[in-house]
């Protein structure tokens, strides 16, 4: 008797959650990109003060500093450096975006930083 071993990914840990606009407008938050991201049960961050999507927010994931979390609008970095954060007081259109795509996982070697990334697809 022989069975298939299953198939585990052992290249890499990348670990990637994508928000479609339907998604986007049904959840029960303000349109700015870190509500949204408090959506996504393993990111922390600090939520801008106001509803405005315009105050940045900082966010990281499994503990890592608050710095960390990468902004980009169609895979192009729009963040200013913040500590190799890359967020800024840029207005993103998430309410009207495609989609949002979250990857959980830097340091691969894609990536700057090694905190999460925001992926904006307008």
């Amino acid at each position: 008797m022989s069975a298939e071993a299953p198939v585990v990914e052992v290249q890499s840990t990348r670990r990637e959650a994508v928000l479609d606009n339907k998604v986007i407008n049904e959840l029960p938050v303000a349109r700015g990109y870190g509500s949204i991201l408090a959506a996504i049960p393993t990111l922390q961050g600090s939520s801008p003060s106001s509803s405005s999507s315009v105050n940045p927010a900082f966010f990281t994931v499994h503990g890592g500093p608050a710095n960390e979390g990468r902004v980009q609008l169609d895979g192009l970095s729009v963040g200013a450096s913040f500590n190799g954060g890359g967020v800024s007081s840029n207005a993103y259109n998430t309410a009207n975006a495609q989609e949002l795509q979250v990857t959980l996982s830097g340091s691969l070697g894609e990536a700057e930083v090694g905190g999460p990334m925001l992926n904006i697809v307008p």
